[in-house]
Parts: C-alpha cells; structure tokens; sequence
C-alpha cells in the first residue's frame, strides 16, 4: 500500500505540480514553506515513508538471526508467524526505491520552483548518477547483491534518459555537460568496484557522518535566527513589485465590524492590468517592515432587468375619425405594468405616429385616466439600415383594461397586428460620468460621414455608455457607430491605429404633435480604452456638430473589514501596477457574502503617487550554464582529460590480468 501510494504521489507532482506552484506562488506567505528542499509536507511526507521502510528491513533483518551467532535461521526452525526469509530484501529495496522517488521529486519540485527551466531535466540526471553511485557504494560495504543491482540498473534508466530526453532537450552546452559528467561517473564507478572494494567499506561511515552534520543545520527553523514571518517577507516582496498606490484616508465609520467600500479610481485602469489581478491593500511600516496584506474583496457591479409578459387580449380595434383605437383586457389576473409593445404589420415601413396610454377598472368606463402622452412609433427605413420603435413606457399601474389611441395626423392608418403588456424592472449598477475632450471632429466628404475623436484622459478606463450634445435646429435621423482604441500616434484618425467596434444605433431628433422623440444615447457592453471614435452617417443631409459628449463607467470597488484597516500601524494604501502577478485568495471572498446590493460606507483614496519602495521588475533568471561559460568549459574539458586517464589505466590492468 505504501508504495503504491508514493507511485501515485510521484506521478501526480510530475503531472501538477507546475500548474500547482502557479496558483501557490501569488501567496507567498504559503509558498515560503515549500521552498525548503525535503522540509516542506510533500518531503517530510517521503522522508516518513523512507523511514518506515528502513526500520521495517531493520526489524525484519534483526527478526532472522539467531541470537549472538548473526546466521541466518532456516525456514524449518522458524517460529511461526516469522516472516519469510526474502521479506528483509523485498523491503530494503522498497526503502531504496522510495528514497530514489523521494530525491527525484524534490529535484523537479525545486526546479519548478526556481525557475530552472531545461537546467530542471539535468538536475535530475544528475541526481540519479550520485544517487546510484551512492548505492553502489553502500552495496558494496554491505555486501548486498539487490543494492548493487539496482544501482546498476539505476546507471542503465539514467543513460538512456540522457540519450533518449535530455539530448533533445538541453542546451548545446548543457547537453555536452551532461554527456561528459555520465561518462565521467560510470568511470569512476567502474573504477571503485573493481579497485577499491574493501577501502570503501573503512571509510563509508566517517563520509556518512560528515554529509549529516550540514542536513542537521538546515533543519534548523529559521524562525530561531531571529528572521521574520513568511506573511511579513511575502508582503515585503509585494510592496517592491507595485508601482502605484494610492493612500487611504480615515473611514467615519464606527462599527468595528462594518464592511467598508473602496471605489477603484479611473487612473487606476491604465496601471493596473487588465483583470486587476495585481491589486493590494498593504500596510507598511518604517523602511518598508512590518508589512502586512489587508484581505479585500473585488466587486464587479453589473445592471440587472427582469421583463414579465402579461396576457393581454387585444379588442375593440377600430378607427375613430383619424386616430386607432383599441383595448387591453387585463381583467382576469391584475398585475402591475409599466410598457406597451405593439406589433405593426412588417409591410409599413417609414412612419411616424404619436399615441396615448389610457387606464380604467371599468371596459364601459367614461372617464379613463391618461398614463402617457408622450408615446410614438416610429419606423425609419434605409437601404442596409432600419430603425423600429414601438415599446412605450408609462408609471406602473395596475388597471384591468387599457386603452390605446394612435394618431395619425392624416396618414394611413397602419395595421395593428397585436399588443403586449409587460412589467419591466431594471437596477442600475452606480455610475460615474466623464466628460472626455474632443481630439478632432471632422467631416469626410467623399464618405459622407462626421468622424469624431473623444480623448477619456484615463487609459483603459472601462465605458458602458455615451451620451452626446448635438446642435442642430431640425429634425434628424443619422446611422452611427462607435469604436475604441488606447494608443493614438500624431494623426488620431491615422490608419495605423486598431479601433474596436462597440455599439451601433441611430441618432434621431422627431417632433410630432407636441412630442420630442430625440435618441442621442448609445448604450453597449463594457469596453476598455482611452480613446472613443463616433462615425456619423450624414447621407447628403447637412453634418450634424457634436458639442461634447458624456460617457458612463460602472463604478468597480474593494469591499474590506473595518477592524482589518483598524488593527495596523503605519501606512495603508492601495497599490497596483505589477504585471504578471496572480489574483489574491483570501478566505474573506467566502466568509463576507454576497454584498454587491448593500450600501457600504465609502472609504475615500487619496491621489496617486509612486511607490517609494518599488524597485522594478526583478531581471530574468539567467541559468547557471549562461553565468559561468568559462567554467563549465573548464569542467568539461577536465572531465575529458580525467575521463581519458581513467579509460588508459583500465586499459593497463586490463593488459597486466591477461599476461597473468
């Protein structure tokens, strides 16, 4: 059981433990603890496993001799229940097997860790050949035939590793390292077993007790040097790595265990990247110590609408003098209301009507109370392009019948098809307005378009919405479409920059019988970037002339605890600005709940300034083979010449046995 559970262990750290170390890494203060090589739970773990199975090879060893004599008793003269006489064997190589697997996965856990990239394959080659060459050295002391044969076998797997992986693999430089420290190795091997047999056996146990001596100093807790808490060194290295903060300012709240809400400013976009994965709230001491992470909790607000469809039969459809009228029955299930929708044959196309929205308890009623009288419908056909309006809205009601009247004004009536009544709910998610400058606003004759360029001031600042000022003394109806970009070289409207589409509609300005119909507002998903382009289609009509323009962000906020913020000295701030850093987890996004639809007292932000303590993105890890070129020729071109000594005095007694 125990050694298909290390298998299972082994297989899985070479499947997961990459993706594993990714989502470990952002906290730090978890990750610190897996950095130690063999004391960290996954090598405690081995070490408890290699343990057991030597101390049960012990025990079974010392259970099959007799007493004082150290010979083996037979099988016969065994008690019973005795285990049986290749037990010892079977578990000492279980023991030899799980150190080997206790090794190998530390050395690839490592180099995950470190970032070691293909140094990661030769580290592992490496070990092996030093862990065979241990084996058969202590096989060799011990007199053991199956240590002896599983280190050769060992030597075999690690050869073939190296022609069969690495030499696809590594560098150029690192893949003859590797060739020439194999060979290297097997000589030296070959060379101890066939010279130095009986003085292996003198000094293993002194060479055994000096490699423990540095194993019993690294097993010294670091908490005892007196160096500081894996959070605190973890919020250290954060504070190096933002750019930005913003500093926070004194709450007005009194309950210490009120949640507060931290709105995201708009500069805050351009920093930060693009999922704000990098955002902190940290709190700093003098110099940068002390430094401690304040859990927070990233919410992302969004409009909410529910629209129910209430079952309205449609009668009494006839034409009084120049208007239509006709009657909702809504009598039989009295819900609330607050739009009609009509349904005008698809044959009518450019028309303009007025109407008005009656309501009554009564179908035979003679005074109906008014709703609205500002409701229209409106077709606008073009060729590529159709503009259709046909909902109104009025206040919310909950009459049983309803009356609609539309007027013609002398135009044909239009065929009515059908009418629903609807109950529409919507909660807006807070906003905040902007007021961008305009770039440029020019007219292309030959497109027969107005382009223009909006300058937001804020990079990537998400938008929801725009509302635009036009002047313009008539009525109007024009196709527009609206894109998006961050960078703008010296001609905003050069080809060169990449403009995303975001939203198309219609402008329009219609006056009929008192009523304004006028749509100057664009509404579309959230997209993100500094810079708006709105193309108007003007046909041969005269260019429309943009004034200004509002656009609209859906307010983005960290929600925290008050007693987090009250139970810190020094600095807090909120920073951001490091590219590449993990989302946070914190238990927090679990424990606090759903608080998007609660009002939060508001934790104002101070303005941005750079971090004092921020010292850049760390440089590239270099590996060791690029570092120190010099050296590992030297190594390579030693282990050559030694290589070559060693094959020339083989040889030699090789000569002197055959002439024996």
């Amino acid at each position: 059981m125990l050694a298909l559970l290390l298998v299972v262990d082994s297989l899985s750290t070479f499947a997961t433990w990459r993706s594993q170390w990714s989502r470990l890494e952002p906290s730090l203060a978890d990750a610190s603890t897996w950095r130690l090589p063999l004391l960290n739970p996954r090598g405690l773990g081995y070490l408890v496993a290699v343990a057991a199975a030597v101390g049960a090879a012990a025990l079974s060893r010392w259970g099959d001799r007799r007493p004082g004599l150290g010979e083996i008793t037979p099988a016969g003269d065994r008690a019973p229940g005795r285990l049986p006489l290749n037990t010892t064997a079977a578990l000492a190589v279980l023991a030899h097997l799980s150190a080997l697997a206790m090794v190998t996965v530390e050395v690839y856990a490592q180099g995950v860790i470190r970032d070691w990239g293909t140094g990661t394959s030769l580290a592992v080659t490496l070990t092996w050949t030093l862990f065979a060459t241990a084996g058969l050295v202590v096989g060799i002391y011990y007199r053991s035939a199956e240590l002896r044969i599983l280190s050769l076998a060992l030597f075999g797997v690690t050869t073939l590793k190296v022609f069969l992986y690495d030499v696809w693999r590594l560098d150029t430089t690192i893949r003859v390292f590797a060739f020439v420290g194999l060979g290297v190795a097997l000589m030296v091997v070959s060379f101890l077993y066939r010279r130095f047999r009986q003085r292996i056996r003198a000094w293993i146990v002194p060479l055994t007790l000096l490699a423990a001596l540095p194993l019993a100093g690294v097993a010294q807790p670091s908490r005892a040097l007196g160096q500081e808490s894996p959070e605190a060194e973890a919020s250290r290295i954060l504070l190096r790595r933002l750019r930005h903060r913003w500093p926070l300012q004194t709450s007005a709240a009194d309950d210490s265990d009120a949640v507060l809400r931290i709105t995201l400013p708009p500069d805050l976009y351009g920093i930060a990247q693009a999922n704000l994965a990098d955002l902190r709230i940290l709190t700093e001491g003098e110099d940068g110590e002390d430094a401690k992470q304040i859990p927070y909790v990233l919410v992302r607000p969004s409009d909410q609408s529910q629209t129910t469809e209430r079952a309205a039969p449609l009668f009494d459809l006839s034409q009084r003098g120049d208007d239509t009228e006709f009657l909702l029955d809504l009598s039989k299930a009295v819900e609330p209301v607050n739009q009609l929708r009509i349904e005008v044959d698809d044959k009518d196309r450019n028309y303009e009507r007025s109407l008005h929205v009656f309501g009554a308890n009564r179908r035979d009623a003679q005074a109906w109370n008014l709703l609205t009288d500002k409701g229209y419908l409106l077709d606008v056909t073009r060729p590529g392009r159709r503009l259709t309006v046909a909902t109104v809205k009025f206040p919310q009601s909950r009459f049983p019948y309803y009356k609609i009247v539309i007027h013609n004004d002398g135009e044909k009536p239009l065929n009515i098809k059908g009418a629903k009544l609807l109950d529409h709910t919507q909660a807006r998610a807070p906003r905040s307005e902007h007021r961008p400058e305009i770039v440029s606003q020019k007219q292309q004759a030959k497109e027969k378009q107005t382009v223009v360029v909006f300058d937001l001031t804020h990079e990537r600042l998400p938008t929801v919405g725009l509302r635009v000022d036009v002047t313009f003394d008539e009525d109007y109806y024009r196709p527009v479409t609206l894109e998006v970009a961050d960078p703008l070289g010296e001609d905003p409207l050069g080809k060169d920059v990449r403009w995303r589409r975001v939203a198309s509609g219609q402008f329009y300005r219609l006056s009929r019988r008192g009523v304004q119909a006028e749509q100057t507002h664009l509404f579309y998903g959230e997209a993100a970037g500094r810079y708006l382009r709105l193309t108007i289609a003007d046909g041969d009509d005269r260019p429309l002339t943009i004034d200004g323009c509002v656009v609209e962000e859906i307010e983005k906020y960290v929600a925290v605890r008050k007693a987090a913020l009250d139970d810190v000295d020094g600095t807090v701030a909120l920073y951001a600005g490091a590219p590449g850093l993990s989302a946070p987890r914190y238990d927090l996004a679990r424990t606090l709940g759903d608080v998007s639809a609660r009002e939060l007292p508001e934790l104002q932000l101070g303005p941005r300034e750079a971090n004092p303590l921020f010292r850049g993105p760390e440089p590239p890890v270099v590996p060791w083979s690029e570092q120190n070129k010099a050296m590992l020729w030297a190594l390579t071109i030693g282990g050559v010449v030694i290589l070559g000594l060693l094959t020339i005095l083989l040889l030699r007694q090789a000569a002197k046995v055959s002439r024996q």
